[in-house]
């Protein structure tokens, strides 16, 4: 099963979208006829794209902090 996600500024219209938007699907979803595509809501709202960036950005850091530790000007903490 494919998922389509409504979220942002379009998560906000969802009540005058989702009709359209699945009629849409169920025409234009290749696998749509044998296997079906879901449409859901997003209930981020519309600052899902700016954290969805920032988990990104974490999540490089966190997976290798010593770039981020090496960089020019980078202030170097003191662990006891």
């Amino acid at each position: 099963m494919r998922t389509v996600v409504l979220g942002g500024c379009l998560g906000s219209l969802a009540p005058w979208l989702v009709d359209d938007v699945q009629r849409i699907l169920g025409e234009r979803v290749l696998t749509a006829a044998w296997s079906g595509c879901e449409l859901l809501v997003s209930e981020f709202g519309e600052g899902a794209a700016v954290r969805g960036a920032a988990a990104l950005t974490l999540r490089g850091v966190l997976a290798e902090p010593w770039l981020v530790a090496d960089r020019p000007g980078a202030r170097r903490m003191k662990v006891s």
